[in-house]
């Protein structure tokens, strides 16, 4: 999952297939990660997913 912030910068928040760890990755697009950090996943949810647009879930 991927979006932009108001301010320009990027979030990303994936799951590493290799591992159980989730990374969070924030910064400007093309450019290395201001901030990086890994944590374990401690689940899922199978065939879940979810979809919505954030600008209307802050109003």
């Amino acid at each position: 999952m991927s979006f932009e912030l108001e301010n320009g910068k990027t979030v990303t928040i994936c799951q590493n297939p290799e591992s159980s760890a989730l990374t969070y990755y924030y910064g400007t697009l093309g450019d290395p990660p201001e901030l990086e950090y890994r944590v374990a996943l401690l689940g899922t949810i199978p065939e879940w997913s979810f979809s919505a647009d954030l600008p209307e879930l802050v109003e």
